[in-house]
């Protein structure tokens, strides 16, 4: 029941991040992950390494797609400056730490299965972004193919690394 709760969380904060940003209420999504992870971290899963993790990972989150907003192949809406564009904004980082959250828990299932976190990382990666692009959130500034050929390769070693540095 708890992976269940884990999994229904992370996706009502998934989409606070989302619908908030596309509505210009950029701190919604993440104050509802932050209650999300609290939920998670005091209540579900009271465990300081799985803070320490999600804390982890959504440090290498952000540094990822900052370095996709970098390269000037992505942007994001909800930026905190325009001096900071190209850093990855707090919703994005928000919605990192709610996915380490689900590593141990409604993702768990993945655990010591390189191949198949690679191939659903590679599918469902790209796919969020999709999803944020259409929600005009993200901004691609490349083709959606191009995009998405970087997405996945991205998200398919993002899904093993969090995996193996987890294990």
């Amino acid at each position: 029941m708890k992976n269940i709760i884990n999994l229904i969380l992370f996706q009502f904060s998934w989409w606070a991040c989302v619908l908030g940003t596309a509505n210009g209420l950029n701190y919604i999504g993440p104050l509802f992950m932050f209650v999300f992870l609290m939920l998670h971290l005091f209540y579900l899963n009271p465990n300081f390494q799985e803070t320490k993790f999600v804390i982890f990972i959504a440090l290498i989150g952000t540094l990822v797609d900052t370095g996709l907003a970098g390269t000037g192949l992505i942007s994001y809406e909800g930026i905190y400056t325009e001096n900071t564009r190209y850093l990855a904004p707090l919703w994005i980082t928000s919605m990192w730490a709610g996915f380490a959250a689900t590593v141990n828990h409604s993702m768990y299932w993945l655990n010591n299965r390189s191949i198949s976190g690679f191939l659903l990382g590679g599918i469902f990666g790209p796919l969020s972004y999709l999803t944020g692009y259409k929600f005009d959130v993200i901004h691609f500034h490349t083709s959606i193919l191009n995009i998405s050929l970087i997405l996945a390769i991205t998200w398919g070693i993002s899904i093993v690394v969090i995996f193996k540095i987890n294990s």
